[in-house]
């Protein structure tokens, strides 16, 4: 088995869209803020949320809110991810069957 898996920093207060198009489920997902930090990981199933994301219903996984090293599986279905990193940066690893 093949694994593909990208990272991504999130700078304290930014947010990155992940479209899941392209992603075979399920999703193993880690999280590591850096200390002080809160993360958090939502998925939306609006089709457009990865064009227009502010438009998006987003729902909170079932990770939470993270202020510690964090891994979780997510199973979909859904259209795209939402990672936030709030006071601190954040590191989130996305691994799926490629």
């Amino acid at each position: 088995m093949t694994l593909k898996v990208e990272t991504f920093t999130v700078a304290a207060g930014g947010t990155e869209i992940y479209p899941m198009a392209h992603i075979n489920m399920p999703l193993g997902v880690s999280v590591a803020p850096v200390s002080g930090g809160t993360a958090k990981v939502e998925i939306s199933r609006t089709p457009t949320a990865v064009g227009t994301p502010a438009g998006a219903k987003w729902i909170n996984s079932s990770l939470g809110n993270m202020t510690a090293d964090t891994e979780g599986t997510i199973y979909g279905p859904c259209v795209a991810l939402r990672l936030t990193a709030t006071t601190q940066a954040a590191i989130f690893e996305l691994v799926s069957q490629a």
